[in-house]
């Protein structure tokens, strides 16, 4: 009797391992064939365009011995580029990287950074083979209209767009991004709604903004403090243009990825196969499967904090006019330059008035 009984519970625990065995595998195949589709083809198209593999040769990393020696395979450069995403019929007219950041994983020393790049930075560009000066957001659409002048393929546009955007950050910044990610904020608000919301501290000043200037059918409710805000408000509150200066818009955009991030790393499994639905109708990437899935499983178990700054710092940029048009200039470049290269390679804080910091959950 004794022996049935114990081959009557093996036999349960075989099937409920089985079962979770199953269910595990179902998952992974459905998160890593949602993933597919996000890093491969946008959800948009029909005709089965996938993105080119990127050929890093034309890129503009460095290849100087000391640069490459800052180069290393445990340091993981993504470029991240923002975008209100227009027809490409608009007026001729791509749209430019809002948002320009490097998000940094760190395998030495387990943290992941965020460096924004303030959009207007007068930086060398590259237009239809031309040399030139011009805001770094610039490049963006440069590239992405001349692809599309020749292969009128909205996918393959905004990718050349990327990679030239990619091309100018690590040809002024000595940097060694090989891949990207471009999110699309309209659909990105999506995400954030599926996500439950993301809390964020607000002042008076940027209620004020997000309810009377962006979001009148939705607003916040009064009083400074914390705050969930849903997708809409949240897009509200990273595309305030009135409230402080360009340098607090590139905070704002920090402080939201960040709090998506925290998010993201806290939700319960099960959840995660409707979180990256959302995520196809809002990224675009060069990441294949098996890159994107080893850096998350990196990021989630190792807990990775997050730390953030913006380049140029305060105290070495100052905003221009050149020929009628408004430019943030750099001061010091090389100063700048060696600022952005040692928080990204050597884990070196720029200047604290640049920088905030998020611990990992637990």
């Amino acid at each position: 009797m004794k022996n049935n009984k114990r081959h009557v519970g093996l036999y349960i625990t075989a099937v409920i391992l089985t079962l979770i065995v199953g269910l595990v595998a179902f998952f992974s195949y459905y998160v890593m064939a949602s993933i597919d589709k996000i890093s491969n083809k946008n959800v948009d198209s029909t005709d089965g365009t996938t993105i080119p593999k990127i050929d890093s040769s034309k890129l503009s990393i460095p290849k100087e011995r000391e640069d490459e020696e800052k180069f290393s395979d445990k340091i993981i450069n993504i470029a991240i580029f923002g975008i209100d995403e227009r027809a490409p019929e608009y007026d001729g007219d791509w749209a430019r990287a809002d948002s320009i950041i490097v998000l940094t994983v760190d395998e030495k020393n387990n943290k992941i950074k965020l460096s924004s790049v303030l959009r207007d930075t007068y930086v060398n560009v590259v237009e239809y083979g031309n040399a030139k000066k011009d805001k770094i957001n610039h490049s963006f659409a440069f590239g992405a209209g001349e692809e599309y002048t020749n292969s009128r393929n909205a996918l393959l546009a905004y990718h050349a767009g990327a990679v030239r955007a990619m091309e100018t950050l690590n040809g002024n910044f000595k940097l060694d991004i090989k891949d990207y990610a471009i999110i699309n904020f309209n659909s990105f608000k999506n995400v954030i709604d599926k996500l439950g919301g993301v809390d964020i501290n607000l002042t008076d000043d940027e209620i004020n903004i997000i309810n009377t200037v962006y979001n009148t059918a939705d607003p916040v409710s009064q009083g400074a403090g914390v705050k969930t805000l849903n997708g809409n408000q949240a897009l509200a509150y990273t595309r305030d243009r009135k409230n402080g200066t360009d340098t607090d818009r590139s905070k704002r955009q920090r402080i939201i990825v960040e709090a998506v991030f925290n998010k993201i790393k806290a939700i319960n499994p099960i959840e995660l196969p409707g979180v990256v639905s959302q995520l196809l109708t809002a990224v675009k990437t060069s990441l294949d499967t098996k890159e994107i899935l080893s850096i998350a499983s990196q990021v989630l178990m190792n807990k990775m904090p997050m730390e953030n700054t913006r380049f140029p710092v305060d105290g070495n940029w100052n905003s221009q006019m050149i020929d009628g048009v408004s430019y943030d200039v750099i001061v010091n470049e090389g100063l700048n330059l060696n600022q952005i290269r040692d928080f990204i390679y050597n884990d070196v804080m720029p200047g604290e008035s640049a920088v905030t910091t998020t611990a990992p959950q637990q």
